[in-house]
């Protein structure tokens, strides 16, 4: 706008260029203004230019959509209207035709009675055929926009009905799906509620435990403990079936119809209802405002005395809608049909039957009460097409037929009225026979449309409850087997005249917490406290994952790179990467990304190029997909943290064997390692507070090791795989902890050590601080309900008394090196594998 250089320029000048050009702007405008709304200034459309750019493009894309809409509409009236006026020339030349026959044939009949001498009649007199003016009949201005306020009127109705009755069933449909999730959610939650099985085992654990070391080991007491141990397994098992039983019963209670199911199946048909109750009033709408236009174009009213229209059970009681429309054309025009009155009272009636009807009690099942309804509103359709057919045959057969009772208001000629009301009758007899047509066609793709969601809502229905049946059934196989293995462990007990270990008796798992301490107390309360200050090593029965799947649905549009075709490295895009994150962050919000959804997301192209560079193909090959996932989860649960795939499909893939070689140097692009040095500065470049994506994207901690391309593309997939959606917040110390993942996981952990500090105490960390860095990842042990080494219990134990601890100090602990082998937290995964 102002065509400035900034480095010429001063300050004052620019406010200078910018002030006066808003003042010419501000002129142009008055002047605008002041013109009358001619053609050419109704062309002129004014926008927000000191808004943001894309807020202007989509101002200005509305602007020329609408002006396009417009064109095309008046494209249309003028195709209309140029067939509307030959239509008129068309008929006025036939009917100049037909008067010049007419009038040839008169003169032909007057001759001849003129030559046989009888008397000429008086329809052959010259005055009965003329006429004034033109023939062809128009509709005056009074009544067209009666028509056009009502037409405008009863389509907003209309529409309002069809976009408020569509919203509904949305949140209707999401009602469903969210219903349904939190039945699992709940049965999951069922599951995790604690039982009577740790207590029994308790109370036995204490009988057992308090015999004397000389009782054990008598053959007799052997033979009695077994049979205690008998009468303990079945104790724990009538436990088990006892909550097998709750949780069954809870199971039918939530899915059964009268909870949810059934109510939602009525909610949707009230919703289609109101769809084909638009659809009736629609039809009967266009047969009310036809015919007022066919008699205030003809003069002649039509009331149809031989018609009763019976609007279906379905219609609304809608007092606003055509009728107010058709009152209003009455009060506007003489030629409005008497019989309208009639006619209302008709629908008036009819729908306090329906409201009749829809107070009985219907025990059909929600297809057929849409069937019956969708066949009602068609019956009503053709009720009314016949019965004006019936109308149009008798009017065929006898001659003379006043038009409602008003015979003395026709034209010049005595048979006018009947033959007037025999072609209006027809005319309109033809209109809704056509849209009867269309309208059994939108009713007939309403029906469709709400049977078919019935039957998907009951078959997903039927998969939920197989599913969660079948998942029932699992955790009663791992109760049984936790119950029997805590039962085998005591035999052993028994036959090794030892005491008993401490255990865990939960709803599927089952532990060894290690030896009982040597005084035990009496309660069950102090059982937790036992079973928290042993160290444990636990294992856990059954599988702790469950094999999700999930829906993929419209995912989220992710924002436009530079350069869409960037390669992360050789086989895979920037742009391809972003996509999986949002994709990623659909299906699991909480970072915990399942088996299926891995396999499902994930393909073999996104790594399958690069993880072979440098290699030795007669030695090593790249990972599969399923092996790929088992590498990202060592611990089995059947979960992946997919921020760590993430970030090595960034970072990681190509081989460190690749960097070295020198044919494939061309091809390695991004960080080939990070060392602790750069993650330090890395730190030291983003600070430990939370990042706003602005604050996030200015930080150039990248730029040393990349180009600028690759910058932005590299931040632009970090911001999207680590910020939090919820406060839109990225919190730099998670992101550096997932960078310190390295070939050794130990050397991986002594740079978590130093990068995951205070800065204040360089490589030593607090409790807390520790307890934060064991458990970085959303598929940590403590998250998967697994044995935990890094428990709050052990750190304290490993801290003592010291406030922080340094990775040298945790190594000089026995505990400390547990918990650094065990941990694979900061190991670097590797796509290929030795064959």
């Amino acid at each position: 706008m102002v065509p400035l250089c900034r480095l010429d320029m001063s300050s004052v000048e620019l406010h200078e260029a910018v002030f006066h050009h808003m003042e010419g702007w501000d002129a142009t405008r008055r002047w605008l203004a002041q013109q009358s709304e001619g053609p050419t200034f109704a062309r002129v459309y004014e926008l927000a230019g000191d808004g943001p750019a894309d807020e202007v493009q989509k101002e200005a894309l509305e602007v020329v959509d609408r002006v396009i809409s417009h064109f095309r509409i008046s494209r249309q009236l003028l195709h209309e209207h140029d067939a509307s006026a030959a239509r008129l020339s068309e008929l006025e030349a036939t009917w100049q035709l037909q008067k010049a026959a007419r009038e040839a044939e008169r003169l032909r009949l007057v001759e001849l009675y003129t030559e046989k001498g009888a008397p000429i009649p008086p329809a052959l007199h010259a005055t009965v055929v003329t006429t004034s003016g033109s023939s062809a009949t128009t509709l005056n201005a009074a009544a067209a926009g009666v028509i056009f306020k009502a037409l405008a009127t009863f389509t907003d109705l209309y529409e309002a009905s069809y976009a408020g009755t569509w919203s509904s069933m949305t949140h209707l449909v999401q009602l469903f799906l969210r219903y349904y999730t939190s039945v699992e959610s709940q049965m999951i939650l069922y599951w995790k509620r604690p039982d009577d099985k740790q207590a029994i085992l308790h109370r036995f654990q204490q009988c057992f435990d308090s015999l004397p070391t000389s009782t054990r080991v008598l053959p007799a007491c052997k033979a009695e403990l077994h049979l205690s141990l008998d009468a303990l397994g079945e104790a724990l098992h009538r436990c088990i079936a006892l909550r097998d039983g709750e949780a069954r019963g809870l199971l039918d209670t939530l899915t059964s119809t009268a909870s949810f199911m059934g109510g939602w199946q009525t909610l949707v048909c009230q919703g289609f209802t109101r769809f084909l109750q638009a659809e009736a009033d629609r039809y009967f709408f266009a047969m009310q405002i036809f015919s007022f236009f066919l008699g205030a174009v003809t003069g002649e009213p039509l009331g149809f005395d031989d018609v009763e229209v019976d609007i279906p059970l379905t219609s609304m009681n809608t007092p606003d809608r055509p009728m107010q429309s058709t009152s209003a054309a009455g009060d506007a025009s003489p030629s409005v049909s008497s019989g309208g009155k009639s006619i209302k009272e008709k629908r008036v009636t009819s729908t306090k039957k329906s409201h009749k009807v829809a107070d009985e009690p219907n025990e059909k099942i929600a297809e057929d009460q849409l069937a019956e309804v969708a066949q009602g509103v068609l019956n009503g359709f053709s009720s009314i097409t016949d019965k004006l057919k019936a109308v149009v045959d008798v009017q065929g057969k006898v001659p003379k037929r006043a038009g409602s009772g008003s015979g003395n208001s026709a034209g010049n000629s005595p048979t006018a009225p009947t033959s007037i009301f025999a072609i209006s009758a027809a005319k309109c007899c033809g209109f809704m026979e056509a849209e009867r047509v269309a309208a059994t066609s939108r009713v007939a793709a309403i029906h469709m449309c709400g049977r078919m969601l019935l039957k998907e809502a009951e078959a997903h229905a039927r998969k939920m409850r197989t599913r969660m049946e079948a998942s029932l059934l699992d955790v009663m196989a791992r109760e049984a087997a936790a119950a029997n293995t805590a039962v085998y462990v005591l035999r052993e007990c028994v036959e090794a005249e030892k005491t008993s270990p401490v255990m865990h008796l939960g709803c599927t798992t089952f532990a060894v917490l290690g030896k009982r301490p040597p005084r035990a107390s009496q309660n069950a309360g102090s059982t937790a406290e036992a079973l928290g200050c042993t160290s444990p090593t636990p294992t856990k029965i059954g599988p702790t994952g469950e094999h999700r799947r999930s829906f993929l649905t419209d995912l989220p549009l992710f924002g436009q790179l530079t350069n869409p075709q960037l390669m992360v490295h050789p086989g895979l895009t920037a742009v391809r990467l972003l996509e999986l994150v949002k994709q990623f962050r659909c299906v699991a919000p909480d970072y915990q990304l399942s088996r299926f959804d891995f396999l499902l997301l994930v393909e073999d192209d996104d790594y399958a190029e690069a993880a072979v560079i440098g290699l030795d193909s007669a030695h090593m090959t790249r990972r599969t997909r399923e092996e790929l996932f088992s590498t990202f989860d060592p611990q089995r649960t059947g979960f992946v943290d997919w921020r760590d795939v993430v970030v090595h499909l960034l970072f990681w893939v190509t081989p460190a064997t690749a960097a070295r070689t020198p044919t494939s140097a061309p091809m390695q692009r991004g960080i080939c390692e990070i060392s602790l040095q750069d993650l330090l500065k890395a730190r030291a470049t983003l600070g430990v507070c939370g990042l706003t994506e602005e604050q996030f994207v200015e930080k150039p901690f990248l730029d040393p090791y990349l180009d600028e391309a690759l910058v932005e593309a590299y931040m632009r997939i970090l911001w999207c795989t680590f910020y939090d959606a919820a406060k839109q917040i990225l919190q730099p110390p998670i992101v550096l902890g997932f960078l310190c993942a390295d070939p050794q996981p130990i050397r991986g952990a002594q740079k978590a050590f130093h990068v995951l500090s205070a800065p204040g105490a360089e490589g030593r960390v607090s409790l807390d601080e520790m307890d934060a860095l064991c458990h970085l990842k959303a598929t940590n042990a403590r998250l998967m309900d697994q044995p935990d080494p890094c428990s709050k219990m052990n750190l304290r134990l490993l801290f003592g008394t010291a406030a922080t601890c340094s990775f040298e100090e945790v190594c000089a602990s026995p505990m400390g090196r547990k918990m650094l082998n065990h941990a694979d937290l900061f190991r670097r995964r590797q796509f290929f594998k030795r064959k």
